[in-house]
């Protein structure tokens, strides 16, 4: 990066290392040729008389800022795009784009048509590049600005992946229960608590036909609960309540209510011999639920660490990008641009 820095016409300068990969992000002053720049760059560092003109791909301006952009969201181009090995890609119209004062911005590989790394492996070059680059003193405000594009689109798919990995874990509780009963009509259901991936696995039961719902927890999720047409009960009451439900959707250790053999004898009494679904949908460690129980007859008992594993089990290789990361990655790039005139 220094070195690329110190070069004529060169205001700022990024290099991302990752699986698969090495990019060299550069903000150019106006009329510079940014590949020749970049690969001589590079070449300079290799040997004397090297040549890497056949050897890298180039984008500039609102191309390049796409083509960082759909790395971290892993829906790089290249990574599907195999023919595209060796070749000079120039973006449309082949000319650079002014910028004004920061100058025009392009990116160079001199590792073409490689597979895309995963975005989480992209995100954390881009974190280390930056750290780099600001060490160096080769980072300025245009790539800055990218680096900023890149964490926030980083922190959006963040979040629908996990948003997206819940709705999968809901819908593996949901075919599980129907193993344990024979059909989800009418079944009762027990909320006790109140967490992301209960809300998702009692919205899935409800699309499934369920009879009806009972909420026990904190007061706050009570209002909500009762808003949305379950009945509400108290701590006090909550033995009665898992001996009238099927099945038991448990977020969290409620303060004087313990899952525990003790109770559940009394519960499985009261059901008579009908089976009861439990699923600890609690975090690692919380010890909301005694594993005990799983050893009654008539009690099933799943935890969020089961339903991860069927849910993994029943996936087949690793997943197309979906449609929330292309829309996400468009409006990254709609954003960025609307900030920058790229001509």
């Amino acid at each position: 990066m220094q070195h690329l820095a110190s070069r004529h016409g060169v205001n700022e300068a990024l290099v991302v290392v990752a699986p698969g990969r090495v990019e060299l992000y550069l903000s150019l002053a106006a009329g510079v040729d940014g590949y020749e720049t970049a690969l001589a760059a590079v070449a300079a560092q290799l040997a004397p008389g090297a040549s890497l003109a056949d050897a890298g791909y180039y984008a500039e301006g609102v191309d390049a800022v796409t083509h960082l952009l759909a790395a971290v969201a892993s829906l790089d181009e290249f990574a599907a795009a195999q023919a595209l090995a060796g070749k000079r890609v120039d973006s449309e119209g082949g000319g650079a784009r002014d910028l004004g004062a920061a100058g025009h911005l392009a990116a160079a590989s001199e590792a073409p048509g490689t597979a895309s790394a995963p975005g989480a492996g992209m995100a954390a070059a881009l974190r280390r590049a930056q750290g780099e680059a600001e060490r160096a003193g080769s980072l300025g405000p245009q790539l800055s600005a990218v680096l900023d594009a890149a964490r926030r689109l980083e922190g959006r798919l963040g979040e629908a992946g996990r948003a997206s990995d819940e709705q999968r874990l809901a819908q593996t509780a949901v075919v599980f229960a129907g193993r344990v009963f024979d059909h989800l009509e009418r079944r009762q259901v027990l909320l006790m608590g109140a967490n992301g991936l209960l809300e998702g696995v009692a919205r899935a039961l409800a699309a499934q036909g369920v009879g009806g719902f009972s909420f026990v927890g904190p007061d706050e999720a009570a209002s909500i609960a009762r808003a949305r047409g379950a009945r509400v009960g108290s701590r006090e009451g909550a033995g009665v309540l898992v001996g009238a439900a099927d099945i038991v959707l448990l977020a969290e250790a409620l303060p004087g209510v313990a899952i525990d053999r003790r109770l559940m004898r009394t519960a499985l009494r009261a059901r008579r011999g009908r089976p009861m679904l439990v699923l600890d949908l609690s975090p690692s460690g919380t010890d909301a639920v005694d594993p005990r129980i799983a050893d009654m007859d008539g009690v099933v008992l799943y935890d969020a660490r089961d339903l991860q594993a069927l849910t993994e089990n029943a996936s087949e290789g690793r997943q197309a990008p979906t449609l929330s990361a292309s829309a996400a990655l468009d409006e990254a790039v709609r954003s960025f641009t609307a900030s920058y005139d790229f001509g």
